[in-house]
């Protein structure tokens, strides 16, 4: 394993660099912006929206190192150092309704976000489960914990509606679907063949989730567009991640790290894994490990 190539870590966020209580440890931070003042380049690549996860990079100083984010699975590259912004292949507004119509007709719940909120039209149990949902964490979150006060603060900053077709805007990064019901596979499978292979899923949370968005997006097509900017190519990085909108670019990478704690589908095909979890600091674990300096 050559180190000497590497010139930028490319980091998933969720389990991944993030803790289980969604913060990055003083420890890893402090390693990262190290390397950082060594030469290093810091990617953050996530499935997030920008505004999800720009603490992070102030928290790693990235701005000041010319760091980047791709944000929406690869839909949007944000390079911090010049605050330009690079969109990627967005759904248009009768895609959009399409998907939607389509993704409701099957019985999911669909999730999307318009400007800076987060909308969603609700079917089935989940009509009933999200809204009483959103009224008993009310009452909990003063004695959540990091990670529950996580997933209840992104569970309140979704507006509840009727029809989320009616809303959508010119442009849409991605939709999500929701069901506790195993109906994702019908949906997915009626998709790609009528559409052939126009439209792309990311399946997350125990194929209870996931996410759609154009085929030619993807966190490992941003990456490429990042590595133009610089002057490098895909032997030039090491990337971090565990699931399985991570698989193209850990599959690209000069030197790909899958985590100990990813779904067993990214880990069967890892090139190398962790030998701790996103829990016990496993990225500065690895990169310390590899001589990283």
């Amino acid at each position: 394993m050559d180190i000497t190539k590497i010139k930028v870590i490319v980091c998933d966020l969720d389990d991944t660099l993030l803790r289980d209580n969604k913060t990055i440890s003083k420890e890893t931070c402090e390693y990262l912006i190290q390397l950082q003042k060594n030469g290093y380049r810091l990617v953050l690549a996530t499935s997030r929206y920008r505004k999800e996860i720009v603490d992070y990079a102030a928290q790693l100083q990235m701005e000041h190192y010319g760091g980047f984010l791709v944000t929406s699975n690869g839909a949007t590259v944000y390079n911090l150092k010049t605050g330009h912004r690079e969109a990627f292949s967005a759904l248009d507004k009768e895609e959009a309704q399409m998907l939607i119509r389509t993704g409701l007709d099957y019985g999911l719940s669909v999730h999307m976000r318009i400007g800076d909120d987060f909308y969603c039209q609700t079917v089935g149990l989940f009509r009933f489960i999200l809204p009483l949902l959103k009224i008993f964490t009310k009452i909990i979150k003063p004695f959540a914990s990091h990670k529950l006060e996580y997933l209840i603060s992104l569970l309140h900053s979704i507006h509840f509606v009727r029809n989320l077709e009616e809303m959508s805007p010119d442009q849409v990064h991605k939709i999500v679907y929701l069901t506790p019901c195993g109906r994702l596979n019908p949906f997915m499978e009626y998709i790609q063949n009528t559409y052939q292979m126009k439209y792309h899923f990311f399946v997350v949370v125990n194929r209870t989730a996931a996410e759609i968005c154009h085929s030619n997006v993807s966190k490992k097509n941003a990456v490429d567009w990042i590595l133009q900017e610089l002057g490098l190519t895909m032997e030039n990085i090491i990337a971090f991640g565990d699931n399985s909108n991570d698989e193209m670019l850990l599959q690209s990478a000069g030197i790909s790290v899958t985590m100990k704690n990813g779904s067993s589908r990214t880990i069967a095909k890892a090139k190398l894994l962790s030998e701790k979890t996103n829990d016990e600091d496993g990225v500065m674990d690895c990169l310390i490990k590899m001589g990283f300096e």
